[in-house]
């Protein structure tokens, strides 16, 4: 069986994608700032995110299980930061485990 607590209160959209399927899906040059929001919600910075061109994403997960004897730990921070230009596209983007 399986016994633990995992809090994910704190996670966001960006932890549902592997690094891999993220670089896909946003790609300098081509993805906009409405193509960010339909994959990934509005981000976590800053409020007024229409108006900025650097957005941050955070995703953190905290806690720990235990299945069949074998812990395995569910801490995991994340952090994505995307660049726009002012055509609202796309023009960096920086993936970081934290």
């Amino acid at each position: 069986g399986c016994v633990g607590n995992i809090d994910r209160t704190q996670e966001g959209n960006v932890s549902k994608y592997s690094k891999e399927e993220l670089l896909k899906k946003l790609v300098p040059g081509k993805t906009t700032k409405k193509d960010v929001l339909l994959i990934l919600g509005a981000p976590t910075a800053p409020i007024n995110y229409n108006d900025e061109n650097r957005w941050l994403y955070f995703s953190k997960t905290k806690g720990m299980a235990i299945y069949a004897v074998v812990p395995v730990s569910y801490n995991n921070s994340l952090m994505l930061i995307l660049n726009f230009d002012e055509k609202k596209t796309l023009i960096s983007r920086e993936y970081k485990k934290l």
